[in-house]
């Protein structure tokens, strides 16, 4: 049974979709699962770095801030190792738009940026290195040398004598606003209260599982994506396991944050400098869902 309702709840994310009148670089596009997850564990990685920073100015034992380094490295691991094995994975059944998806994110990059992001190109180089030395197994690159070199440019690079940190934010620009498709389950004795499409209404109204239903107000129009949809408020509640499939609208934001950067020292720590600035990409729900299918 396919019809529309909306929303408001916290969903598991299955997809995402979107369209937009401009063209964004790699980085900027949240909507692609490799530039994703490599965005994520950037601005993981720029919060580990600034805590390490904080602890090294504190005389005192800060255990709260040690366990949150260490969870943010938890972090970055579990999503480094997610990545490198979903591009593996496709590159063993000769899919390479994983990889290639990653490599444009990771060629966007400054060195300083790219630095968390060696944690993904390892694994896949030592794949390609692997293939490389077995018999049994061809591969199309020459050498992991070359392979490197075309997809992860300057892999293993660090400025020699620099260190980076992230500072305040500066300012944040909106980019788009797409639809991530996704699916929630909701359990027995649940009370429902949102905005349907009308012609799912008589349907739920004589549904056996369901008890209390309300419709509140009148039928109103609502432009989901260039269509125009008639939808209603309802309320009612399920006694039932109740699956539903929707989309939900995000907001992808750009936020810009200095940059600082200090000579490395051994003996006493240098000033930071601010130096330029670098972003990261945010994704903000906007109340806006559309349910798509519903299964009791």
């Amino acid at each position: 049974m396919k019809r529309f309702l909306i929303l408001t709840s916290t969903l598991f994310i299955v997809l995402s979709f979107f369209s937009t009148a401009f063209a964004l670089n790699s980085d900027e596009d949240i909507t692609i699962y490799e530039s994703r997850i490599a965005n994520q564990i950037i601005s993981k990685y720029w919060q580990a770095i600034d805590i390490i920073y904080i602890i090294e100015g504190k005389a005192e034992q800060c255990d709260n801030l040690v366990c949150q380094y260490k969870q943010l490295v938890n972090q970055i691991n579990s999503l480094s190792d997610e990545l490198s094995a979903h591009i593996i994975s496709k590159m063993n059944k000769k899919n390479f738009g994983p990889l290639r998806n990653f490599s444009n994110f990771y060629k966007c990059k400054q060195s300083y940026e790219r630095i968390p992001l060696y944690s993904i190109c390892d694994p896949v180089i030592k794949k390609i290195k692997e293939d490389l030395a077995s018999t049994g197994k061809s591969s199309i690159f020459s050498s992991a040398d070359d392979f490197a070199a075309e997809y992860f440019p300057g892999y293993g690079y660090a400025e020699p004598g620099f260190e980076y940190r992230r500072g305040k934010e500066i300012e944040s620009q909106f980019l788009h606003a797409y639809w991530q498709e996704e699916e929630k389950i909701i359990e027995t004795a649940q009370h429902f209260e949102g905005t349907i499409d009308f012609k799912l209404a008589a349907e739920l109204k004589v549904n056996p599982n369901l008890t209390g239903y309300r419709e509140h107000g009148e039928p109103f129009k609502i432009d989901i994506g260039g269509h125009i949809v008639v939808v209603i408020k309802v309320s009612f509640d399920t006694h039932m396991r109740l699956t539903t499939r929707s989309k939900k609208k995000y907001a992808a934001t750009k936020v810009w944050f200095e940059l600082s950067k200090r000579k490395k020292s051994i003996i006493s720590s240098t000033p930071w400098e601010v130096c330029g600035k670098t972003f990261e990409m945010h994704d903000f729900y906007t109340n806006e869902e559309v349910i798509s299918e519903v299964k009791f």
